[in-house]
């Protein structure tokens, strides 16, 4: 159950002692989240302390305030208080990484690539999967700003790591090029006047058509 100190009162706290006191008769727990709980007056405290000492509710409160000052002796003196610190940016992506990588409680299973920045980007083609041979990366990722570049970069680290080729798809013009050049790339798959062409094919008929013009 969930009351927020503000905008609940002595009635709502009875309530809430009465539906925990049923659902004990059951074999049921109560657990009270009380938000903003240094705004309880010290007749609501006292109204819900014997649920408390008598295993009634189990109450969670949340404030942004020192409960050792805000909050009534007693109450306090019933529960364990728990201080959280601002996480650090370095947490967040040790975090996010961890459900990255987790295949089983996380997102291990969607092949998601991260890099330093905390952005993701994630393949059509899940690295894990042992007879996935080629991955295909489309050309306007590699001519993208700096984070795109490194989501490629990492991408591309990791696929050789397993031994997997990966090959850059829709490249249809020289700047494409340009930008794949200093990727370490295995394939090229190319659109040359509407037909899909391969690697060398593709950038003879690319040169050959530059020629022309």
């Amino acid at each position: 159950m969930q009351l927020n100190a503000v905008t609940s009162g002595v009635a709502d706290v009875r309530k809430v002692i009465a539906d925990a006191q049923e659902r004990r008769a059951y074999g049921q727990s109560t657990y009270l989240l009380l938000d903003e709980c240094h705004r309880w007056s010290k007749a609501q405290s006292d109204s819900i302390l014997p649920a408390i000492e008598r295993g009634i509710i189990r109450f969670i409160g949340s404030t942004t305030e020192n409960p050792l000052v805000s909050m009534t002796p007693a109450i306090v003196s019933r529960c364990r208080v728990f201080q959280f610190e601002p996480l650090m940016e370095r947490d967040v992506l040790t975090a996010m990484r961890r459900a990255i990588d987790d295949p089983e409680r996380g997102y291990g299973q969607m092949n998601i690539i991260a890099d330093d920045t905390g952005a993701g980007y994630f393949t059509d083609a899940p690295l894990s999967n042992a007879s996935v041979k080629t991955i295909k990366i489309r050309a306007d990722r590699f001519s993208g700003d700096s984070v795109s570049s490194g989501f490629v970069r990492s991408l591309i680290k990791k696929a050789h790591s397993k031994g997997i080729a990966v090959c850059a798809k829709d490249v249809d013009s020289p700047s494409d090029l340009t930008a794949i050049g200093g990727s370490e790339i295995d394939l090229i798959e190319g659109i040359f006047n509407g037909r899909p062409l391969r690697d060398h094919e593709f950038i003879e008929r690319m040169s050959e058509g530059l020629g022309a013009g």
